[in-house]
């Protein structure tokens, strides 16, 4: 294994699960941390207050690290302490990850980027629960966290790479970029359907009375072939209709890659923007409304999947009793794991997988 996915393997998941630092890298600001939020009670027990061994020299080393940031954060303390442990390791986080990116080539950038997005990294944080379909194959996982690590996925000769054994046209890369979107089979088209029918399921659950949750609504656009909504919701607002339509969009595809070496979201913004020029304007001629649900191949979403998704979690907790947090969890980590599953799947039905 890369020393740099070695890194990440050992590392947590606070920047939403790319796994960048381990947890020996921030033992100082943890020591650090401690010191001071337990400096008042040292002293109520003692009457005095005591001086902890290795404390100055933690503090010089966190400094080294930090230069320039570390001040301004204990200042802070004098605020809010209980958050001081937080905002350093954050600190620590940050500086590993602009490390790790400019060290990485193009595509290094662009997958670093895509897997630190909000919400792309839950299935990392699953508990499995094979009742709720909350569970993932060992070979499965193996692929998905190479596929996070930035490692091999195929096992081919790169100067001599065989046809897609589905498609038989485009040719099989190590990465996998080109088996995660590989339109043969079906494959695709189920990842797709398995995220519109978790976004319908949770839309069913908080749907008020009057409103009607449908599937794949066909003749919405008199005359017209098209299928704008991958789910229908009568009612949605003010009156109006709405129809909602899913797309998974790769960051890896060589019209978007050096875009989303710069820029995370790159991918399920050009998924939104290209759906809105396609539908929206038939779409409010036929008298409803429009949104586009776009996530990255690597579980990343749209700015207009986050808010549609906030309001379903609002609904669907009160309708269910349930707190808002514990259904935006549960939502979330069904999402992405259905992408990455369906990802894994692909890759592995193209044969030549590295599963170790």
């Amino acid at each position: 294994m890369h020393a740099t996915a070695r890194k990440g393997a050992r590392g947590n998941t606070m920047l939403n699960g790319w796994a960048g630092t381990s947890a020996t890298q921030i033992a100082e600001a943890a020591f650090i941390a401690s010191v001071l939020e337990t400096k008042q009670l040292r002293a109520d027990i003692s009457g005095k207050e005591l001086q902890v061994p290795g404390f100055d020299e933690a503090l010089l080393s966190l400094a080294e690290k930090l230069p320039g940031k570390l001040h301004d954060e204990l200042t802070f303390t004098a605020i809010s302490i209980g958050k001081l442990q937080k905002k350093l390791s954050r600190l620590l986080y940050d500086k590993t990850y602009e490390k790790l990116l400019r060290q990485a080539d193009e595509r290094g950038q662009a997958r670093l980027r895509e897997i630190s997005q909000q919400y792309a990294g839950a299935w990392l944080s699953v508990t499995p629960i094979k009742a709720l379909n909350l569970v993932m194959e060992p070979r499965d996982y193996r692929v998905c966290l190479r596929t996070w690590l930035g490692l091999p996925v195929h096992e081919i000769n790169p100067a001599y790479p065989p046809a897609c054994p589905a498609c038989k046209k485009a040719l099989l890369d190590k990465w996998g970029d080109h088996s995660v979107v590989c339109a043969k089979h079906c494959d695709r088209i189920s990842k797709h359907d398995s995220v519109r029918d978790i976004i319908k399921c949770y839309l069913s659950y908080g749907a008020l009375s009057s409103r009607i949750v449908q599937r794949e609504t066909p003749g919405l656009i008199v005359g017209k072939k098209d299928k704008p909504a991958d789910i229908f919701v009568s009612n949605w607002h003010g009156g109006k209709s709405m129809a909602f339509d899913i797309t998974i969009v790769s960051p890896m595809q060589k019209k978007l890659r050096a875009r989303a070496a710069k820029a995370a979201g790159v991918a399920a913004e050009e998924g939104e923007i290209s759906k809105i020029a396609k539908c929206e304007d038939k779409c409010r001629k036929a008298g409803f409304d429009f949104t586009p649900l776009a996530f990255s191949t690597y579980g990343g979403y749209g700015e207009e999947a986050k808010s549609v998704l906030k309001y379903i979690i609002c609904m669907a907790a009160d309708r269910l009793g349930l707190t808002r947090s514990a259904v935006a969890t549960r939502i979330r980590q069904k999402i992405s794991l259905a992408i990455m599953k369906h990802n894994a799947n692909m890759i592995l039905t193209r044969g030549y997988a590295c599963t170790a």
